[in-house]
């Protein structure tokens, strides 16, 4: 499928923040399990540049390392330069 759009970057980023989560929980993956393991991810990969880096009081996880202009050219995603 053709990427149609920055919400399919940002879609990626949480699902890859869920999966890294959930494969840190021992045991049953509970909503507070969950929220536990979420505030305690930092430096895991993610589709923009830079590293995630969640925690109690930060729950965007993306710093301003993070943020740079994507384009979708022929059919991808694109870092402009």
């Amino acid at each position: 499928k053709t990427p149609s759009g920055w919400m399919e970057l940002i879609g990626s980023n949480g699902l890859m923040t869920a999966v890294a989560a959930a494969r840190k929980i021992k045991g049953e993956p509970t909503g507070p399990a969950m929220r536990d393991a979420i505030e305690s991810l930092c430096g895991f990969e993610i589709y923009t540049r830079g590293r995630a880096c969640f925690s109690k009081d930060n729950h965007d996880g993306f710093g301003e390392s993070s943020l740079v202009i994507t384009e979708i050219r022929d059919g991808a995603f694109r870092t402009r330069k």
